[in-house]
């Protein structure tokens, strides 16, 4: 069986019931705005997540996955795009370019999708960092 692109789907339904759509999209989860406040996350991150199993490179993938969680869970199951202003603040963050932060992102959605232990990490780092 194929998986559900959530995408395509919601076009169909534009399309077909675009009354039905816009009542839809009027529910549609709030995104955050953690502009300017990512430097300060990375801090809790960082005292938080004191044990580096894998690395640094782990270390910032899991970073960035819990502030695309955050900003914009949507991100990991449809096609939509990261919320403007937050791929230049991590880049500038890790000292890097924004194709390298983009191809982070595309890593992330993978590791969410595949592996169940990182997506177990991901919650529970997620859950100590914004909900204490």
């Amino acid at each position: 069986m194929e998986p559900v692109n959530y995408y395509k789907l919601g076009k169909r339904l534009y399309l077909r019931y675009p009354d039905i759509a816009r009542q839809l999209l009027n529910d549609e989860p709030m995104q955050r705005d953690v502009t300017g406040q990512i430097s300060t996350i990375y801090q809790k991150f960082t005292k938080i997540r004191t044990d580096y199993p894998g690395g640094a490179a782990v270390a910032r993938l899991e970073f960035i996955t819990i502030i695309v969680k955050h900003t914009d869970p949507e991100v990991f199951t449809t096609c939509k795009k990261l919320k403007a202003g937050v791929r230049s603040e991590l880049a500038e963050l890790f000292e890097c370019d924004g194709s390298a932060i983009s191809h982070m992102i595309a890593n992330a959605k993978s590791y969410m999708r595949i592996y169940a232990d990182f997506r177990d990490r991901i919650e529970q780092l997620y859950s100590e960092i914004f909900e204490t």
